[in-house]
């Protein structure tokens, strides 16, 4: 398939009239260029694959015409953007044109319903267009999807292929392609094709990998397919656990193909970049992590205890003899922010901070709720490039130590009970501007509401796999406590 530029389609969404100069900068007026133009060759005008192509092509203009609207604008444009700058399409060292076009407009899903801009087309006006044979071919490129197929035979008219997941066998019908003349038996295609298993063809340029890319790759697209069926468990929509795996695996095999096609030096600069970013260490608040401690002297005692029990976002850790400062989670995070401590050392309060900013907020907390019975003294702090690096011992005495709070039972249980009482109390009634600023109990009432707080729950698991194991939460309890379904459960959504 002969793509032209990414960017020749989406010069169909632009707010250009029709007697308008053309974005393009051909010189022509808009209705007598880019938008009377079409993805198909002249050669392959009257012919099946020709027809899938001027499907295409309706489904990208109809794509176009989507992203102006309010709803759909922003994450399509962010999505282009990013494979333009990611991928790089068409370029030296880039994916293919091909690639990048079917996979945003057949396999990328989006909304609140999760459908692809193909699928939306065919719940649109335009398809009351088309004729019985128009929308079969339609329903054939909409659920087609990319995979890898190993070369059988290779006759003269056809290739042979087998998917290597499915291992159902693809007649597909050569049409001239220079890669199709140098087809090897045992080569291992990624592609899309589309048609029948009688008569397909490749729609989009292929990769083409030696035969000891077989059993990698099998390997590769069983973790897939299976990952997805574990997505799938926590969605009350319906999904095919083969196509729809394979579709939402298409970035997975973007950046492999990338990678794969551009040596390594180059990823090592784009590393390198990303580093000159972050040129120091900062908190989940964005703030520089200096280790703060703000000292008062203790002028009364006697009910001190209950008045720092009493403050708002602070608990007591008997285990540990201190006060734990936290934010509650917020909308799109999992878990608590433990932002420091307070502790009585003798004459004193003390209280820790991983910042100068959280520093000075819990002198405020301590001087506003504690009122007379402390007088601030000072803060002190130390930025953490100027701390020296630990020896072998200090090393080994940190672990242990860290060890110890990790399998502490006491305190283990009190963060489980704690992230309970939160999400299952607390966050459940909380109003949340992903979900339209409605509470996760009002949001469950209506079918919308449901799909849209399983993919809010989804974002937040996700995000927090890579917290210790002590302050991870059980999700499945908080889709249990609304009713939705969870990944322990037996229930079929296909």
């Amino acid at each position: 398939m002969n793509a032209k530029n990414l960017k020749g389609i989406f010069m169909l969404y632009e707010k250009v009239g029709r007697n308008d100069a053309c974005p393009c900068g051909s010189g022509k007026k808009y209705k007598k260029c880019c938008i009377e133009k079409t993805l198909v060759p002249e050669e392959l005008a009257d012919t099946k694959l020709g027809d899938f192509l001027d499907l295409f092509a309706m489904i990208a203009k109809y794509g176009a015409f989507i992203m102006r609207e309010e709803e759909f604008h922003d994450v399509l444009t962010g999505c282009y953007e990013e494979i333009e700058r990611d991928f790089r399409p068409g370029q030296p060292g880039g994916l293919h044109e091909s690639f990048c076009m079917n996979w945003f407009f057949l396999d990328f899903r989006f909304g609140t319903y999760q459908k692809t801009i193909a699928e939306r087309f065919t719940e649109s006006i335009h398809y009351k267009s088309l004729n019985s044979d128009e929308r079969y071919l339609l329903s054939r490129l909409t659920n087609s999807y990319a995979t890898c197929f190993e070369v059988k035979e290779v006759q003269r008219e056809f290739i042979i292929f087998k998917e290597l997941v499915t291992k159902k066998t693809w007649k597909m019908i050569i049409t001239g392609e220079p890669y199709q003349k140098d087809a090897h038996e045992s080569d291992i295609w990624f592609c899309r094709l589309v048609g029948t298993m009688d008569e397909a063809w490749c729609f989009g340029d292929p990769y083409i990998f030696s035969k000891e890319a077989k059993k990698d790759f099998l390997e590769i697209l069983k973790m897939n397919i299976d990952g997805f069926k574990e997505y799938m468990k926590t969605r009350s929509l319906s999904f095919d656990p083969i196509r729809d795996g394979s579709k939402a695996a298409s970035m997975f095999w973007a950046e492999y193909l990338y990678r794969s096609n551009n040596p390594n030096r180059e990823h090592e600069a784009r590393f390198k970049e990303e580093s000159v970013r972050q040129p120091h260490m900062v908190t989940t608040d964005k703030e520089k992590i200096i280790f703060c401690s703000v000292y008062f002297k203790i002028s009364e005692k006697e009910g001190l205890r209950e008045k720092i029990d009493n403050l708002p976002c602070v608990d007591y850790d008997a285990q540990n003899k201190t006060w734990i400062w936290f934010k509650k989670g917020n909308k799109t995070l999992s878990g608590n922010t433990i932002l420091g401590s307070i502790e009585i050392k003798g004459e004193y309060l003390v209280g820790q901070a991983n910042s100068l900013e959280r520093a000075l907020r819990l002198k405020s907390k301590l001087s506003k709720g504690l009122g007379s019975r402390v007088e601030y003294e000072k803060v002190e702090g130390k930025d953490l490039a100027s701390l020296p690096p630990l020896s072998a011992e200090d090393e080994k005495k940190f672990a242990e130590e860290q060890k110890k709070i990790d399998d502490d039972p006491v305190l283990n249980k009190f963060i489980r009970q704690h992230l309970e009482d939160y999400y299952l109390k607390e966050w459940i009634v909380t109003k949340i501007p992903a979900l339209n600023n409605k509470t996760p109990l009002q949001t469950v009432k209506t079918e919308e509401g449901r799909l849209r707080l399983e993919a809010l729950i989804n974002r937040m698991e996700k995000m927090g796999e890579n917290m210790p194991d002590e302050t991870h939460f059980d999700m499945d309890l908080l889709r249990k406590k609304l009713g939705l379904p969870h990944q322990n459960s037996d229930k079929k959504c296909f």
